[in-house]
């Protein structure tokens, strides 16, 4: 991705993001048979069909024109035909990339241009373009189209976009503020709220209804605090800087938990579980938390990916925009930095 302040790079940025949110939902398991889950496969081919075929999708020499998943065996890409790598995790190929697999290996690609998916059988070798995937060895399966029926991320990937911005904020505060998630989603399995760390020179205080929580000053960037079982349902609650004992701020407005009931966390914890099962590597799963309000359990899958696959700044945006959401400035901000300079 090419970033700058100036307008076209910054809509060179927001194309790049397109890509990377593609990247989130394509994590599928084709031997998974049922409702739920067949629903959850047709969402995900869905989501790359949408959003390859976005006006802001138009192509560029810089841009992806395919896309690898299902990656099974032994897989291996090349932007030359020359040297190969190992396929480990899904993959965005360019114009003149190669694929190739070897007698256990098969995956699938998405065309950008079309939106026709298509399989890589074993002993293959392919060279990728715009338009079609042409076979220099072995065999590939006839392209199919995926449904039309696709409404149901394009709010999400609207709300993705506003963090594609570069924003620069002053480190000067006039005085002491501190912000905190306006709504977060809680349970006994994920029970951690987290707020940026205002200073080492400020402890903080807690307030969930008529319950009070004095929280020690800490030198982390991020003060994270569990929460024992709370009653179900929607809390009111605030944070309030404390320094020498005395109350340096408090917020006009209040935030929002809610706490997950008993059968809240049954159907949960069954869409969790059918999400592992789809999905090892956990990026699909922290999708699924953010979409449920879970943002701190998101955070978290998504930093342990990030750190298990340091090569995957595609994925960044995903935990920047966690960051945001979570109000974590400066976690957010060295996040961008690490993104950008990847980028260059």
């Amino acid at each position: 991705a090419v970033i700058s302040v100036s307008p076209l790079c910054s809509l060179r940025f927001v194309k790049s993001c397109t890509w990377h949110y593609t990247q989130l939902f394509i994590l599928l398991s084709p031997t998974k048979k049922g409702g739920m889950m067949n629903r959850t496969i047709t969402v995900l081919i869905l989501t790359a069909t949408v959003l390859f075929s976005s006006p802001a999708m138009t192509l560029s020499r810089n841009e992806p024109v395919a896309l690898l998943i299902q990656s099974k065996g032994k897989v291996m890409y090349s932007p030359d035909g020359i040297t190969w790598k190992n396929v480990r995790r899904n993959r965005f190929l360019f114009e003149g990339w190669h694929v190739k697999t070897a007698s256990d290996g098969s995956c699938k690609l998405i065309n950008q241009q079309t939106g026709m998916i298509e399989t890589v059988e074993v002993n293959t070798h392919v060279k990728i373009f715009a338009k079609a995937t042409k076979a220099v060895m072995g065999m590939i399966s006839t392209p199919e189209p995926a449904s039309d029926f696709m409404s149901l991320l394009k709010r999400k990937f609207a709300k993705v976009q506003k963090y594609s911005a570069i924003k620069r904020h002053s480190k000067y505060k006039a005085r002491a503020e501190l912000e905190t998630v306006r709504k977060i989603t809680l349970s006994r399995d994920y029970p951690d709220l987290v707020w940026e760390n205002a200073g080492s020179e400020y402890s903080y205080r807690l307030v969930i209804g008529k319950n009070i929580f004095d929280i020690p000053a800490s030198d982390n960037d991020m003060i994270r605090f569990p929460l024992n079982r709370m009653p179900s349902g929607p809390s009111d609650y605030y944070v309030q800087l404390i320094r020498n004992g005395e109350i340096a701020y408090t917020p006009e407005k209040k935030g929002r938990i809610h706490w997950m009931s008993d059968a809240e966390i049954k159907e949960f914890r069954e869409e969790e579980t059918r999400i592992r099962e789809t999905d090892p590597a956990g990026f699909l799963l922290g999708n699924f938390m953010d979409d449920r309000g879970l943002k701190v359990a998101a955070m978290d899958l998504y930093r342990k990916f990030i750190a298990e696959n340091p090569d995957a700044n595609e994925m960044r945006p995903f935990l920047i925009k966690i960051f945001g959401d979570l109000k974590l400035r400066t976690l957010k901000d060295a996040e961008m930095a690490v993104y950008h300079g990847q980028s260059k």
